[in-house]
């Protein structure tokens, strides 16, 4: 009886001790992080928009050898606003500066940064330059209008060719760093001669080279006479 009694005891003392232990919670394992797409594009996004807006800078202008300005260039994908602030500077010198766009840029197209240079710098010479927005952009006062400057191209021209003493054709340069593009009408005039035409150009003419109009003038005028050059 007394076996029987201890037996009894003993079981309820080990189905207490059981339902007072707390259960150990077993923590599920994490599965690991996933990025979420707008994250994961992020960088790539940043990379896009840097893209946009790009320019890139070459000393080009005049005088032609050593020019005194700076050619800017759309290089992006994106119209680069006006007020936007281009940085530059010249490796290996103590050149730099910034050059503010005083109207829109459009894609692929330049603008010539006129005086950025005192003295002239090496012709051809690549300015690495990056374009951003103003800190901050302010209206000032109208005070007078300014005008605007279109940037158009100039040219020298000569009569020469052949014959040798009395050429037929002229000799046109462009004394600019805008690139006249192929199919242009340029239109030529000899001062106090009564000779004059258009002429269509054949090919693109770069800024600083020259290119010759062959038989314009017809019956021929004496070599070194100058000419008159406009684009049409």
């Amino acid at each position: 009886m007394k076996s029987r009694l201890r037996a009894s005891f003993l079981f309820l003392f080990l189905v207490a001790l059981v339902i007072a232990i707390p259960a150990v919670a077993v923590e599920p394992t994490k599965a690991p992080a996933q990025q979420s797409p707008a994250v994961a594009q992020r960088v790539p996004a940043a990379q896009a928009i840097a893209e946009m807006r790009k320019v890139e800078c070459v000393v080009q202008g005049n005088p032609v050898e050593f020019p005194d300005d700076l050619y800017i260039k759309n290089a992006g994908n994106a119209v680069i606003a006006k007020g936007w602030i281009v940085d530059w500077s010249i490796p290996n010198t103590s050149r730099k500066g910034k050059y503010t766009l005083a109207a829109d840029l459009a894609v692929g197209a330049g603008v010539l940064a006129s005086g950025q240079l005192p003295g002239g710098h090496p012709a051809g010479q690549i300015a690495p330059c990056t374009v951003a927005a103003p800190a901050t952009l302010q209206v000032a006062p109208v005070r007078a209008k300014t005008p605007v400057h279109v940037l158009k191209p100039t040219f020298d021209c000569i009569v020469q060719g052949t014959p040798v003493e009395f050429p037929n054709d002229i000799v046109i340069t462009n004394k600019s760093a805008i690139t006249v593009a192929k199919g242009k009408t340029l239109h030529w005039e000899i001062p106090n001669s009564g000779r004059l035409g258009d002429w269509v150009l054949p090919e693109d003419l770069l800024g600083g080279k020259s290119i010759m109009a062959p038989e314009v003038v017809g019956g021929g005028y004496p070599a070194g006479a100058k000419c008159n050059v406009t684009l049409k």
